[in-house]
C-alpha cells in the first residue's frame, strides 16, 4: 500500500502516517512494516495477516443505517428517527467506525462535522455523539473490549491517517469519561455549569424582546452578532453560529421546536442580540445566544420574562464552567452536572493545556437537546 501526501510528503510525514496505518491494520489482524520513500518514490506499508479479529470494524455507510438504528433502540432503549440520523450523519457531515460480530453491527463510534473557532482561525472539528456498544459486549473495558476497537480506530483514522479534523469535543458522563481517560483515549479539558433562573414577568423598559420562528430570522443579523460575540472570545473554542449554522441547528431540526428571542433597543431599533430557545415540560430552555457579552444578561431577563408569560416554573441554560460567570446574572445560580468535555490524546494534536477551560458550550451544541 502507497502512502499519500495530501499535505506533507516529507519522510517524518509518512512516517508518521505509516504508524497511524499500521495500528488501523492491527484492530484486523494484520502486522506490517514501512519502507521509506527514496527521492520522489511513495512510501510503502508491506502488510500481512497474523491474528483472527474478534470483530471486523470498518467506516459507517448509508447502508448501515438499520443496523445503526437498532443498536441505538438496544444501547439506549429508545428509538431514533431515520430523520434525526439524517439531520447528524446526512449530507457529508458524519463520520463513524462501527464493529461487526457475526455480520450483525454491535459498537459504533460516530461523529458528526463543526466548523471550529479557534486562535482566530477557522479549522475543520468533530463533535463526538452516539457512541454505543451492544449490552452483550459491554462487559470488557479494556484495550481488549470493543469500546476501545471502535474509539481507537476513529481516532487513529479522522486525527491520524486522515487528518483534515485540528480537534474533538463532546459530552460525555463522569462515569464514561473515566473509563477513555483510563484507556488513554480522552483527555478533560473543562466541565458544564447548568445555571438556573427563576421566570421574572417585567422585562426592561428601554428594551423590546420578540419572540419569532428561527425562519425568521435575517441573515445580515446574524452575521453581524456573531462577528461580535466570536471578537469578545478571543481566548474561547467555540462552534462558529454563522447563519448557515443557525438554521442547520435550529431551524431544520428534525423533532425539536426552537424559537428566536430577539433583544432591541426601543429607540434605536439596534439589535442586542438572539436567544434560542426550546420550551416545553414547564422549562424553558435557553440552548444558544449570539450577543457581544456585554448584551448577554439581556437575553437572560428576556428569556426569564417569555417563560413567565408562559408560566414556565424555571429558566435553564448550560455553559462551560469556566465560563458560567458570563451567565449568572439575575439571581442565576449556577451548580456542577455530571458532563465532562473532552479532547483526543490517543493520536497527535492539541495538548490538554492548550485547550484546558477554553470550550465555550451551551445546551444547543449538543446533538440530544
Amino acid at each position: 500500500m502507497e502512502l499519500g501526501a495530501e499535505k506533507d510528503g516529507s519522510p517524518a510525514r509518512c512516517r508518521e502516517k505509516a504508524r497511524y496505518l499500521q495500528a488501523l491494520a492491527a484492530h484486523s489482524g494484520f502486522s506490517g512494516h514501512v519502507a521509506l520513500p527514496r527521492g520522489d518514490g511513495p512510501a510503502q506499508t508491506v502488510l500481512a495477516k497474523t491474528t483472527a479479529a474478534r470483530w471486523r470494524l470498518s467506516e459507517s455507510t448509508p447502508e448501515d443505517l438499520p443496523g445503526c438504528l437498532s443498536l441505538f433502540k438496544e444501547a439506549f432503549a429508545a428509538e431514533m428517527s431515520p430523520e434525526l440520523w439524517q439531520w447528524k450523519y446526512g449530507e457529508g457531515r458524519g463520520r463513524a467506525v462501527v464493529a461487526r460480530r457475526n455480520g450483525h453491527i454491535v459498537a459504533h463510534y460516530g461523529a458528526t462535522s463543526r466548523r471550529i473557532a479557534i486562535n482566530g482561525r477557522i479549522v475543520e472539528g468533530l463533535q463526538v455523539c452516539d457512541v454505543m456498544v451492544v449490552p452483550g459486549e459491554r462487559g470488557l473495558m479494556t484495550k481488549k473490549g470493543v469500546f476501545f476497537e471502535v474509539a481507537s480506530a476513529f481516532l487513529e483514522t479522522h486525527f491520524g491517517y486522515y487528518d483534515e479534523h485540528e480537534l474533538a469535543f463532546g459530552f460525555p458522563n463522569h462515569r464514561a469519561m473515566r473509563v477513555a481517560e483510563r484507556l488513554g483515549l480522552y483527555g478533560e479539558v473543562g466541565r458544564i455549569s447548568e445555571v438556573r433562573w427563576t421566570p421574572y414577568p417585567s422585562f426592561r423598559v428601554r428594551y423590546a424582546a420578540t419572540l419569532s420562528d428561527v425562519a425568521e430570522l435575517d441573515d445580515g443579523l446574524l452575521a453581524r452578532l456573531w462577528g461580535q460575540m466570536a471578537a469578545d472570545l478571543p481566548d474561547a473554542v467555540l462552534v462558529v453560529r454563522d447563519p448557515a449554522y443557525v438554521r442547520y441547528r435550529y431551524q431544520h431540526h428534525p423533532v425539536h421546536r426552537y424559537e428566536a428571542l430577539v433583544v432591541r433597543d426601543r429607540l434605536t431599533g439596534r439589535p442586542h442580540g438572539v436567544a434560542i430557545l426550546r420550551c416545553d415540560n414547564n422549562e424553558c430552555k435557553l440552548m444558544d445566544m449570539l450577543a457581544p457579552l456585554n448584551s448577554i444578561p439581556l437575553l437572560v431577563d428576556a428569556a426569564r420574562t417569555a417563560a413567565a408569560r408562559r408560566s414556565l416554573s424555571v429558566v435553564t441554560a448550560w455553559i462551560s464552567s469556566s465560563y458560567a460567570r458570563c451567565l449568572v446574572h439575575g439571581g442565576g445560580v449556577a451548580t456542577d452536572t455530571d458532563i465532562r468535555i473532552p479532547t483526543n490524546v490517543w493520536t497527535d494534536g492539541r495538548s490538554v493545556e492548550r485547550l484546558q477551560d477554553r470550550w465555550w458550550l451551551m445546551m444547543g451544541d449538543t446533538d440530544f437537546l
